[in-house]
């Protein structure tokens, strides 16, 4: 139930008067002519009037003083925000090398009554390559992804399960990808079903750049000059794209393959004009890989040890292993943008112009506060020109002159204000407001569904390509409430923005903006600190169950400094890595009878690493850090599982007796042995 607002404009001229005059006893004895003429009550009239008008104002709260609030605490209502949608092209062959244009103007017809107009992002090349093999190459061996890439249900790892330098991701093309095209776009998708959203902090932008590299290879075809023995493994036959900063430079979206997104790779001068046959296939295809390199120079290191317990901290690592959906060609994204007047396809980088129109005529005249509008909204850019003259958009008047030529633009019902003549100029009369560089779009309507059908609007792409839409269209908002701006603002109040206690620290740290978070612990060295106190924050970034949780050292740079951005300037913070210690369990039990003991050992082994995962063991929250293992839980654990009908032995060690950091210490699971013992006499134990 929400909180009533008083009306507090409830009381008239007469009652404030009256109640006035009724404590005059009570402050003067001597006071007893309480008639209109006396100069005294002259002056409570004057009060009473001043304090209705002052009721009056105070509850009268209009959408403007809320907005002048929220700008004084540096909250702005959110404005319309565009669709984007992600589509592929098939492209026949006899428009390989066809170009999607920058604003190329498309239509997604949700329904025979309702269509939605949008655009292309960027400029695509297009070519009739298709990615026809996808080989993942690792330390732990070879697999095929061919059919993973090609399935919408499947997933796979671009590096395997443990990624290390000079893994690498083969594509083969099954025709040349370069016959027609300068750039060749990879468009990645990585699957982040099963992953938290990346941490925001606020509006804040993160910063994080990964400590190692994708360096994108394609391989040479020997010459009639060189006649060596080509092969995938051969890395002599492996050149690099261009990755200088340049026009010709490979352009990678993906921030390493962190992300989904682009990999614009350039033709190179020696780009083979042969395939090759690789990984016992029996077609042969182009091929490019992106081989997994260390950072030159290299990343910043961790303040603590490595994953391993060594001091040695690899540059090449993943917090979660690559896992990518697909890997294809002919893909681009469009927003949800419409220009002000329809376009054809020769006139796409022209400006576009609009004639405002005011409530009464069409030109301006001599009054103050006048409005125009758009004939459609919402307005995402416009530049407004009064009579030829260019005019200054301004949040508000707050602090617009009388010979300010500024305007208000209402970007989600696109209507334009003018000044007062005090806060503001007021055009001169009988003027045309037009507004150029029109563009229009956002909204909520731009969400079309997957089933929307897709076109291009002119052009050769118009008629003879078909147009798949990869997912529903997503992100398009309606402009923010006032009401739900400062419902934000309100909420913003309770989020820590600087760092004092132990709670502020572990908040700040867990929200980097951009990385995918698990835990922290705020370590201080004493209950009573002083100001100089060196402040360790152990880093634990989410990592699925089968990976150790370790960060790398771009992640781990990217929390100190947002760590340091938000402590107070005496306060000396540093974020550093767990300690892990190698635990192994060992342990002896008998099962139910009629249980199948194969199934019952794995139930055990997985309860056990359940119980020690340093994320989602313990009580659910993750293991306390420095706090050791205790046979006796172990114990209790299996003797709660299904099907063991006892536990005979439990054996925990830590590998060497391993002697860590106990603040920053963490169980790492080593190994897990369960034997099922048959026999009633075999107490598990030798002598």
């Amino acid at each position: 139930m929400g909180v009533d607002v008083p009306d507090l404009d409830d009381r008239e001229f007469e009652e404030f008067l009256e109640d006035a005059r009724s404590r005059i006893p009570v402050h003067s004895d001597s006071w007893t002519d309480h008639n209109a003429h006396d100069p005294g009550i002259t002056f409570l009239e004057l009060f009473a009037w001043i304090a209705e008008t002052d009721d009056y104002r105070l509850d009268r709260v209009t959408d403007e003083h809320i907005e002048q609030y929220l700008r004084l605490v540096d909250v702005q209502p959110h404005p319309p925000t565009r669709a984007t949608a992600r589509v592929a092209v098939s492209v026949p062959d006899d428009l390989n090398g066809a170009v999607v244009r920058d604003r190329e103007p498309l239509r997604a017809d949700v329904s025979p009554s309702s269509v939605e107009r949008f655009r292309a992002r960027g400029r695509t090349e297009l070519t009739s390559a298709t990615v026809d093999a996808v080989i993942s190459v690792h330390r732990a061996g070879r697999s095929d992804d061919t059919v993973a890439n090609e399935s919408a249900e499947m997933s796979f790892r671009a590096f395997g399960d443990d990624p290390a330098a000079d893994d690498a991701l083969y594509l083969g093309f099954q025709s040349d990808p370069f016959a027609a095209v300068s750039r060749l776009n990879l468009d990645i998708e990585y699957d982040d079903a099963d992953l938290p959203d990346p941490a925001t902090h606020g509006d804040e932008i993160g910063r994080f750049e990964p400590s190692h590299r994708v360096v994108w290879e394609y391989y040479v075809t020997p010459t009639d000059e060189d006649q060596r023995d080509g092969s995938w493994f051969d890395d002599t036959r492996w050149q690099a794209f261009a990755d200088t900063v340049s026009e010709t430079a490979v352009r990678d979206g993906t921030t390493a393959l962190y992300e989904s997104g682009c990999v614009s790779l350039p033709e190179p001068p020696d780009w083979p004009s042969t395939p090759a046959t690789f990984f016992g296939g029996n077609d042969p295809h182009y091929w490019v890989r992106g081989r997994l390199a260390q950072c030159e120079p290299p990343g910043p290191s961790p303040a603590c040890d490595a994953p391993d317990g060594s001091s040695e901290v690899p540059q090449v690592h993943y917090e979660i292993p690559p896992q990518l959906s697909a890997v294809r060609t002919n893909v681009f994204e469009v927003e949800h943008a419409s220009m002000a007047t329809s376009v054809d396809c020769e006139t796409l980088d022209q400006p576009d112009t609009v004639t405002l129109k005011r409530h009464g005529g069409p030109t301006t005249t001599a009054r103050p506060r006048q409005r125009f509008h758009f004939d459609r909204a919402p307005v995402q850019t416009a530049t407004i020109t009064v009579g030829g003259q260019p005019w200054d958009e301004v949040p508000d008047f707050a602090g617009s002159g009388p010979d300010d030529r500024h305007y208000v633009l209402n970007r989600a019902n696109g209507v334009v204000r003018f000044g007062n003549g005090v806060q503001g100029a007021i055009p001169e009369p009988d003027q045309d407001v037009i507004a150029t560089d029109c563009e229009f779009g956002g909204g909520d309507d731009g969400n079309v569904p997957a089933s929307t059908e897709w076109r291009f609007e002119c052009g050769l792409l118009a008629n003879d390509v078909a147009i798949e839409p990869l997912g529903s269209a997503s992100g398009g908002s309606d402009a923010e409430s006032v009401d739900a701006a400062l419902a934000r603002a309100t909420e913003s109040q309770d989020t820590p923005f600087r760092t004092v206690t132990q709670a502020d620290y572990s908040y700040v740290a867990t929200h980097t903006p951009g990385l995918r978070f698990g835990r922290a612990k705020v370590l201080t060295g004493g209950t009573d600190r002083e100001p100089a106190d060196p402040i360790r924050v152990v880093v634990v970034p989410f990592s699925p169950p089968d990976v150790r949780p370790y960060p790398s050292a771009g992640f781990l740079e990217a929390v100190d400094c947002h760590l340091k951005r938000h402590a107070l300037l005496t306060d000396d913070v540093t974020a550093v890595t767990p300690t892990y210690v190698d635990v192994k369990v060992e342990a002896d039990i008998r099962i139910v009878e009629g249980t199948l003991p194969e199934a019952r050992r794995r139930a055990c082994e997985t309860a056990v690493r359940e119980f020690l995962d340093p994320l989602r063991g313990f009580e659910g929250d993750g293991w306390p850090f420095g706090r050791p293992v205790y046979v006796s839980e172990i114990y209790e654990l299996l003797e709660e599982t299904e099907g063991v009908d006892t536990v005979v032995d439990v054996d925990v060690a830590t590998e060497d007796g391993t002697d860590s950091d106990r603040d920053t210490a963490l169980p790492a699971l080593e190994a897990v042995t369960v034997r099922i013992l048959e026999e009633p006499e075999d107490c598990g134990r030798e002598f």
